[in-house]
This record gives structure tokens, sequence and C-alpha cells, in this order.
């Protein structure tokens, strides 16, 4: 185990240092001097800017919380984070793989509802662009991507339907093949018991008897892993 873990941080440490020796010579040092030349007219425009950047990632990882509400606060974060360096430093966005793998390693998550919980929200994403760009910028949106550009809101939103419904049924399964007694301490094993997917099936269909809907968004609300 130790000797794994040392090979893992010497791999991080060459990786590291290959991608400081490809992106060097990248850059434009008369950019980045008009860059920081930029930030130091006007602090105040770019203490503003960094802290409502920050802030769009602490609402993202509110309403992942939302969706995985077993899921830490600052493991979400850690995962949205996670994800864009993945984005930034790997290609065809593979960050949101990253994602998965942090909620998984680190929070307990299915695989399953991971997948499905991150391909939603991302989906949920790109609806929202498209919303706030049809109603601040409609011409800019047509005059960029063409009048074809708002056609991009369909597969978005069948990607965000279809994820709720995956999500459902990765819990439903989980519900139903929840083996062994019932528990009252949470845990990894994700059984039956007042804190487990077992219970999902039992308020979903007591909300159903009593004429009331279920969101994909409450469809993990009882899950409690260590």
């Amino acid at each position: 185990m130790r000797r794994a873990g040392a090979v893992r941080w010497w791999a991080g440490a060459g990786l590291l240092v290959a991608a400081v020796a490809v992106l060097v010579p990248a850059l434009d040092p008369a950019v980045l001097r008009d860059t920081f030349s930029a930030a130091a007219a006007d602090p105040v425009a770019l203490v503003a800017v960094s802290a409502l950047y920050g802030l769009a990632f602490v609402l993202r990882a509110a309403l992942l919380r939302r969706v995985l509400p077993t899921v830490a606060f600052g493991q979400a974060l850690a995962a949205l984070h996670v994800a864009l360096a993945g984005n930034h430093l790997l290609p065809l966005r593979l960050g949101e793989v990253l994602r998965v793998t942090s909620l998984v390693r680190r929070a307990g998550v299915p695989v399953g509802v991971a997948t499905a919980a991150t391909v939603g929200l991302r989906a949920a994403d790109l609806v929202a662009v498209l919303a706030i760009a049809a109603a601040l910028g409609p011409r800019l949106v047509a005059g960029t991507a063409g009048p074809a550009g708002w056609l991009l809101i369909v597969p978005a939103a069948g990607a965000w339907l279809a994820a709720g419904w995956w999500l459902r049924r990765a819990v439903a399964r989980r519900a139903a093949a929840a083996p062994g007694p019932a528990v009252r301490a949470p845990g990894r094993s994700w059984g039956r018991g007042p804190c487990s997917p077992g219970c999902w099936r039992r308020r979903w269909c007591g909300r159903r008897r009593a004429g009331r809907g279920w969101s994909w968004t409450r469809s993990t609300r009882c899950w409690s892993p260590r």
C-alpha cells in the first residue's frame, strides 16, 4: 500500500513536470504582462469578479448536495474543482469523469448514481446557459451559432430528463437488491434501513398514495453512506 502511494505520488509529480515543460514555452509574456497590468489597475473589479467566480462554485456544490445529500459540502466542492482542472488539462472534457471518480472514491457514492447526477447537472447547466442567453442576448447567440444554435436545448433537456430517469432507476435497483436486516446506523453497505436506499421505495410509494409527485432531486435524500 505504501509503495503504491509512492508510485502514484511520483507519477503525479512526473506528469506535473511534463505539463509545465509543455505549457511554459507556449506562454506569451506580453499577454501575461498586459493581464497583470489590467488587474493591478483595477483591483476592486478583480476582487469582485473573483468573489463571484468562487460563489458560483459554492452554489454548484450546494446544488450537488441537493441531488446527493449524503455528500459532504467539502467533498462536493472538491469534486467540482477536480472536474474543473481536468476539463482544462485533459481533452474531450474528461474532467467530468474525474468528478464521478471523486464522488465514488471519496464520498462512497455508487458509480451509476454519481454518473447520473453528473450528467443531469451538466445538462442542466447547458439548459440554464441557453435560457440566460435567450433572455439577455438572443441576437448574439443567433449571430454566433446561427438560427440552429437554439436547437441545442433539445438534446440538453433530453439528457437532463434521461439522467433523472437513470438516477431513479439506479436508486430503485439498489432498493430492490438491498440485502440483510434493517440497520439504524448509516453505512456503505447501502442496505435496508431508515437512512438507506431501502427507505426510498417506501417513501416513494407513500408519496404516490398521497397523490404527491416525486422529483429526481429527492430520490437520494435518504442515503447516508459513511
